[in-house]
């Protein structure tokens, strides 16, 4: 195999005016284009070594040292640049990223690569630009650079000389070398830039899970396998079974498919498309020179009265998103967005005597904040009565309160209520709460408590309601927001509305305990409590979906304002 790249990369060299100084990138893309070629056995090399179909497409598109034109800014398609293909670029940019030779001898990674097609070749002032590139690049590169010890020299003037009556002087270098299939060039710049350049998911930064089952942010790195069985016109993600890879925030790289990238871009987006995430903490902050000084931050009224200047300016903080990515905002977003976060940070911080904060941080956030927490914990444990049955706060109140009014409205509601809801849970046998706290039985799992929320239906008998609900409060918050919408008062009166005037019968029913059919997304797990009667005290695993009540609302609301 030596001997047989060795005499490629002669050969190569002599004809095409290869450059000693990138020996390095031509035995690698002759030692990858060997790899990728198959030899005997109707297989290649790379594909008997690992075993996996081998894409080519990236080593297809162009010739080892081949006249391309590229962009830096792809913004500007007006500056195109002249350069020199030397390879494809694995781990620097996105899938089909090649290395470039520019005029001043330097390599870069560009992925908007295209070819001198003939048409652009006999456009006018481009054979000028390729003359200009190569005497640049000549007087970069040493004259020595082009002697090549081999044998076969002689033929290299038949390709690099420019042809008499081509415009150029006779014997002139211009570098337009005849390479394969050049009659087969792709004439549609638009579909290969389109197709190959610019993949609809590389670069895409887009919330996915992980092998933990965690969701975090993701940049689309390249792709790994092309299986794209969409018509032109038309793109449906069920039919792409592409790979892409893609990489974390936390440095780690995985395989994932295109439908599930499609998903996500969808699912982590509001109906006008834009991403949203959920607020982790503000990591930090900074100023610019534009900020106004402790002792500028004031108008001074005739009287000598100061009231503080309203100004966010020249403010930026670093927040850091449940995803695990982090971005710089300017502190009026912040401050429209996440008011008391905010607020708390600069006092936290002894920033909250600033210009930006002090006119609005502890006079109107903090104030406002401390009143909603009194009325939040006030209102909630006044709640004891209802139409003047008293309402118990636990299980152990409840049947209490049946055996001192000698009655069974409370455990009755509590026993309905665990015939329905048991299913949910799966229990784990021989297994006990150490074990699993320890993480290795069932690693990945959280604990999350649960208790039963009692209420009073306003039926004309006043029946007892009992429902058996996690502590959601207490577990990590999904790292994108999920909303489930109910029929609204607007769609039921429009259908009222359509029945009266066609003379329909209107018929309505209820599914009981619907939600119970939903499967637990969520890894969590639990301590049966005194609901689960005989089965008090055992481990178990939260399988089905279960509801969040009103209380454990207000919980949670007065637990995010004190933390």
């Amino acid at each position: 195999m030596i001997g047989v790249l060795v005499k490629k990369l002669r050969a190569r060299r002599a004809r095409r005016r290869i450059p000693k100084c990138v020996w390095d990138f031509h035995i690698t893309w002759e030692a990858q284009i060997y790899t990728r070629t198959v030899h005997k056995e109707n297989s290649t090399p790379w594909e008997v070594l690992t075993g996996d179909t081998i894409d080519i497409s990236e080593w297809t598109e162009f010739e080892f040292y081949e006249l391309v034109s590229y962009w830096d800014n792809r913004d500007n398609e007006a500056k195109q640049n002249i350069g020199r293909w030397l390879g494809v670029s694995h781990h620097v940019g996105s899938a089909l990223c090649y290395y470039i030779l520019t005029e001043k001898a330097t390599v870069l990674s560009r992925t908007t690569v295209q070819h001198f097609t003939k048409e652009v070749f006999g456009s006018p002032g481009i054979q000028e630009r390729v003359s200009e590139f190569n005497k640049s690049l000549d007087q970069n590169i040493n004259s020595n650079q082009y002697t090549h010890d081999s044998p076969d020299v002689d033929f290299i003037r038949d390709d690099v000389l420019a042809p008499i009556g081509s415009g150029f002087l006779e014997g002139e270098y211009f570098g337009l070398e005849p390479s394969p299939d050049i009659d087969d060039l792709i004439d549609n710049e638009n579909a290969r830039t389109e197709t190959y350049t610019y993949d609809k998911f590389i670069g895409v930064d887009v919330v996915l899970p992980n092998s933990g089952d965690t969701k975090l942010m993701a940049k689309v790195f390249k792709k790994v396998k092309s299986d794209d069985r969409n018509n032109p016109d038309t793109y449906n993600p069920l039919k792409d079974n592409s790979i892409y890879e893609v990489q974390f925030g936390d440095g780690t790289t995985e395989e994932i498919s295109a439908n599930v990238i499609a998903e996500s871009m969808i699912t982590d987006c509001d109906a006008e498309g834009y991403q949203y995430s959920l607020f982790n903490e503000i990591s930090d902050h900074w100023k610019d020179g534009d900020t106004l000084n402790v002792a500028d931050g004031f108008h001074v009224s005739k009287h000598g009265n100061k009231t503080p200047k309203r100004t966010t300016k020249g403010w930026k903080l670093l927040i850091e998103w449940k995803d695990g990515s982090m971005d710089w905002l300017r502190l009026s977003e912040v401050k429209e967005a996440y008011p008391l976060q905010l607020a708390e940070y600069a006092v936290a911080n002894n920033i909250a005597n600033e210009p930006v904060f002090n006119w609005w941080v502890v006079h109107d956030t903090l104030r406002k904040r401390n009143r909603i927490i009194n009325k939040v914990k006030s209102r909630y444990w006044r709640t004891t009565h209802k139409f003047g049955i008293q309402i118990p706060k636990s299980v152990q109140e409840a049947c209490e309160i049946d055996r001192t009014t000698g009655t069974s409205h409370w455990t009755r509601a509590i026993d309905k209520e665990m015939q329905n809801v048991r299913i949910a849970f799966e229990r784990l046998g021989n297994i006990t709460e150490d074990q699993m706290r320890g993480g290795k039985i069932k690693p990945g799992y959280t604990y999350c408590s649960t208790h039963t929320v009692f209420d009073i239906k306003m039926d004309g008998i006043f029946t007892r309601k009992a429902r058996l609900v996690p502590d959601g409060h207490k577990t990590k918050p999904p790292a994108s927001i999920t909303y489930s919408s109910v029929v609204s008062r607007d769609s039921v009166r429009i259908a009222l509305t359509l029945a009266s005037l066609n003379g329909l019968e209107v018929s309505s029913c209820d599914i009981g305990n619907a939600y119970l059919n939903a499967d637990c997304r969520e890894k969590l797990w639990t301590l049966a409590g005194p609901e689960f009667g005989s089965e008090r005290g055992s481990v178990m695993i939260i399988a089905r979906a279960l509801y969040v009540s009103y209380s454990c609302y207000i919980h949670t609301v007065y637990w995010w304002c004190v933390s």
